[in-house]
């Protein structure tokens, strides 16, 4: 797959279908548009294009809010080149794209990127201030004499999937929601690091994980079961995020990963944690006992879990 920052540098080799967006996630609806993206290429015999912006719009538009993403630019490489894409083009949103009108961003497409079709969903807005929307989109490549398909929303339990609502439900701690909506397990990447032992003199070691992207957003404060990889290991877990409010008072949020009848040395290994279902949310406890006891009824409900998705 090609993956381009500079046109000048971009040599396709042939005309191109252009998927537009932010494609945060490649959630279920994502996946729709890039399905209609191979079709179209395939079809047409056109080079299939995610043109995107880096950074994240939002991020220079709202720099007092910011966005806390779901995929990195390595995750998001990585699912667009197993999906088949050919090529995709990183544009820098500086000042000049910030406010560039609907009509002129239209020319670009067609005289930069050789665009014979262009991808929107039905929510793409462009140009400055967002002044441009789908029937801006079509209106203007008909009359450049190119094709504009705009993707209708996808429903998932009675509500568009969308990253701002998978966002929301992460931000709620319905991890259940957000993978239904994500089509997979949400995850997180990190390097087990040295942590202070307390799960260990718990009689619960823990893998303390430190993220690599700290941009990337993590769901709510609570205890999840989780799927625990690493080279060619993988497991079933428990995972932590939160701040530890029973023995720290640092407010600094921290992810620990316990792994069941595993006993090897795992730190400095590069580990990905899967987020499968949630459990409770993280709590203070009165003593060093109760959050013993705790934590046994979190490896009961634990066991249940892993043992029905043993037998589906």
């Amino acid at each position: 797959m090609i993956i381009s920052t500079n046109l000048d540098d971009l040599h396709t080799g042939k005309p191109c279908a252009v998927a537009l967006g932010a494609f945060d996630g490649l959630h279920r609806g994502h996946r729709v548009l890039m399905d209609r993206l191979l079709t179209v290429a395939a079809a047409q015999e056109l080079c299939s294009m995610v043109f995107t912006f880096d950074p994240h719009p939002d991020v220079i538009l709202h720099p007092d809010k910011p966005l806390p993403l779901l995929m990195t630019k390595g995750e998001k490489e990585e699912v667009l080149d197993a999906w088949g894409v050919d090529a995709i083009h990183y544009q820098d949103f500086d000042e000049e794209f910030h406010t560039m009108a609907p009509e002129r961003f239209i020319d670009f497409l067609v005289s930069g990127l050789d665009t014979k079709v262009v991808i929107a969903g039905y929510d793409y807005r462009f140009g400055y201030r967002g002044q441009g929307d789908t029937d801006t989109l079509v209106s203007g490549c008909r009359k450049r004499g190119i094709e504009a398909i705009i993707i209708s929303p996808v429903h998932i339990d009675g509500t568009i999937v969308s990253s701002t609502k998978i966002r929301r439900a992460l931000a709620e701690g319905d991890i259940g929601h957000a993978n239904h909506m994500l089509g997979y397990p949400y995850a997180i990447h990190g390097v087990v690091s040295t942590g202070r032992s307390r799960g260990r003199t718990l009689g619960f070691p823990t893998a303390n994980i430190m993220m690599d992207d700290t941009e990337k957003m993590l769901p709510a404060g609570g205890v999840y079961i989780t799927q625990a990889s690493w080279e060619d290991e993988q497991y079933h877990a428990i995972t932590n995020v939160g701040v530890n409010p029973t023995f720290e008072h640092d407010h600094i949020v921290r992810v620990e990963t316990h792994i069941p009848r595993f006993s090897g040395e795992l730190y400095g290994k590069k580990m990905e944690i899967r987020f499968l279902a949630r459990l409770r949310d993280e709590k203070v406890f009165d003593s060093r006992d109760a959050l013993i006891a705790q934590i046994q009824r979190d490896l009961a409900s634990f066991e249940k879990f892993v043992y029905k998705k043993k037998d589906m």
